[in-house]
């Protein structure tokens, strides 16, 4: 379910309730690039309907005249038992696009030079899942990928320094 900013969020939460109705089927439908998710009434109906969430994080940084700062809302996402997934589809439109960048922008809150809203940064490991075991899960193929595990496919980084001891800010 693509839904582009402007549009009514419930038009396209309704849609995905009536194909479910009609015939349900394990599918999992996901509301592309959509960080404004912020109605908790809408984050529950959107994890009772099974639907994932993906947010170009790098695009959601960048001030602009359609940017709200207190959004993406990650802890709210996690904590409701969304499985936010966070891309990097930015096809050359965002000149350092990777998923570390990524990770170090939102465990950090914009107070420490991240991009997430004060009291929303997920933890580090939180971080790493939305890049990898979630956003497998939101494409289904999580038996094939997401996590390092025997037969599965699989790219990982050995990094120089245990991340897990820098404050969000210091990961920059």
């Amino acid at each position: 379910c693509l839904h582009q900013a402007g549009e009514s969020l419930p038009i396209s939460l309704n849609a995905v309730e009536r194909a479910q109705a009609r015939q349900f089927k394990d599918l999992r439908h996901r509301l592309e690039h959509y960080s404004r998710l912020d109605d908790l009434d809408e984050i529950r109906r959107v994890k009772r309907l099974g639907m994932r969430v993906t947010i170009t994080a790098q695009m959601e940084r960048s001030p602009g005249p359609n940017r709200d700062r207190r959004f993406p809302r990650y802890a709210t996402l996690i904590r409701e038992g969304l499985e936010p997934v966070l891309i990097s589809d930015s096809t050359g439109t965002i000149a350092r696009a990777s998923p570390l960048i990524g990770i170090a922008g939102v465990v950090a809150p914009q107070s420490e030079g991240g991009w997430s809203p004060e009291g929303e940064a997920p933890t580090l490991e939180q971080a790493v899942a939305m890049w990898t075991i979630w956003a497998a899960r939101a494409q289904h193929e999580e038996a094939h990928k997401g996590s390092i595990e025997v037969g599965k496919l699989g790219d990982f980084v050995v990094l120089s320094g245990d991340i897990d001891r820098h404050p969000g800010g210091k990961l920059f």
